[in-house]
């Protein structure tokens, strides 16, 4: 990377123009924070309406409140991590895309360590250290993100040669992929295949080494999963023979009942122990029974309005690595979106993946915040990452344009 590429604009045009974009930028940073508020506020009733009766009939009435704390304090958790986001520099995390890898890889590890590794409904994904449970794939999304931004930015137009380009990233990717594996966690195996092999795409590399190395891989992975992940089987199985579904067929019944307006919020039926999970997987499902079909577009079309801002945000950067990193946390978020959608309305196979921003998970929750923040600070540095962290903190949350010229210069 060269420092026109990716380093301040000394061309005084170009800083004029720069200036420009940045009114711009500015702007859809905010509407991007406003979008992300609403989905966090939505995400904070609806855990609490799909969770406090179950709380209430196990701990008593008491208790009902817990889920409404709960919650609120993973969001404030997200928000740390999302001003995190805004502080950090990029190519700080360009210069630390090894270690990041290697974190993730240890992460990914550890899982299966009994004590540390926690095992839920049959698989291990979630690691615990004292009262902190978290799942490392959320870390190793954004490990791969950055890896790959670092490998492209390095290597330039030769991520277009096999070798060069593409195999070292590979490499990376079948050992997150055979770890996940091991969990077993084969829906996000296909996540981070499919989110690896669009940046790849994105930063250059040859479609056809991916049809290629797509016809060895794919073949040994569907045959492994088939034959030996019996959870994976009955999940096709249900998906085959609707009858078989019952959780899919209860998500209809849920966003069905519904109608255009909702059944009312807090008088859904399908949390009384019909719909598993509904607070967290299929939060959609809940949404659309209590708020109806109103409430479940509002939701489809904020996450449209998130895709199409982030990526304006994305397009009008110049350095090749922070490009990349904005793209791949923009298609990491839309991408769970829309999987969560097609999930809760029976158009795959069910697959345990939360609604961004939404859903009760809290280990999605702070790695999606800490992407907003990335798109953040992208927005706030000019398209080149000039100002620096606290600066472009400080501008964000100044309304007048004294501070954020101050912070253009910080």
């Amino acid at each position: 990377m060269t420092e026109t590429a990716c380093g301040p604009e000394r061309n005084p045009s170009a800083r004029a123009s720069a200036s420009a974009a940045r009114v711009v930028l500015d702007a859809r940073a905010h509407w991007l924070l406003l979008i992300v508020a609403v989905l966090l506020g939505l995400g904070l009733i609806m855990v609490y309406s799909t969770r406090a009766p179950q709380v209430a009939r196990v701990h008593g009435l008491g208790a009902s409140w817990d889920p409404l704390v709960e919650q609120g304090v993973k969001i404030l958790i997200g928000l740390a991590f999302l001003a995190a986001g805004i502080l950090v520099r990029p190519s700080w995390l360009l210069q630390w895309h090894k270690p990041l890898m290697v974190a993730a890889v240890v992460l990914l590890l550890l899982v299966c360590v009994p004590g540390i590794g926690a095992k839920i409904n049959g698989a291990r994904r979630w690691l615990v250290f004292g009262p902190l449970v978290f799942q490392p794939v959320e870390f190793a999304r954004i490990a791969l993100i950055v890896f790959i931004a670092a490998r492209v930015s390095k290597v330039g137009p030769r991520i277009r040669e096999f070798q060069v380009g593409l195999l070292p990233v590979a490499a990376v990717l079948a050992t997150l992929m055979v770890l996940l594996l091991l969990q077993p966690d084969f829906g996000s195996t296909v996540f981070v295949l499919g989110l690896g092999t669009l940046l790849l795409i994105l930063g250059g590399a040859r479609v056809r080494h991916f049809l290629i190395m797509a016809a060895v891989g794919l073949p040994v992975c569907l045959a492994y999963a088939v034959t030996s992940l019996s959870h994976v089987q009955d999940r096709f199985r249900q998906f085959i023979d609707p009858a078989l579904g019952e959780q899919a067929k209860q998500s209809l019944l849920a966003l069905g009942s519904g109608g255009l307006t909702g059944a009312d919020f807090g008088a859904g039926m399908a949390k009384l122990g019909y719909l598993p999970m509904i607070s967290s997987d299929f939060i959609l499902a809940g949404i659309g029974e209590e708020l109806g079909f109103v409430g479940t577009s509002l939701v489809v079309l904020l996450f449209l309005l998130f895709t199409v801002l982030a990526t304006s945000i994305v397009v009008m950067q110049r350095c090749p690595g922070h490009f990349l990193i904005g793209a791949g946390v923009t298609l990491s978020i839309a991408l769970q979106a829309v999987i969560n959608v097609a999930v809760v309305t029976a158009a795959v196979p069910t697959k345990g993946i939360a609604l961004p921003f939404v859903s009760s998970g809290g280990s999605s929750l702070v790695s999606s915040l800490f992407g907003v923040g990335l798109l953040i600070g992208m927005a706030r540095g000019e398209g080149g990452w000039e100002a620096g962290g606290w600066a472009r903190l400080r501008a964000l949350l100044a309304d007048d344009g004294e501070l954020a010229q101050e912070g253009s210069h910080g």
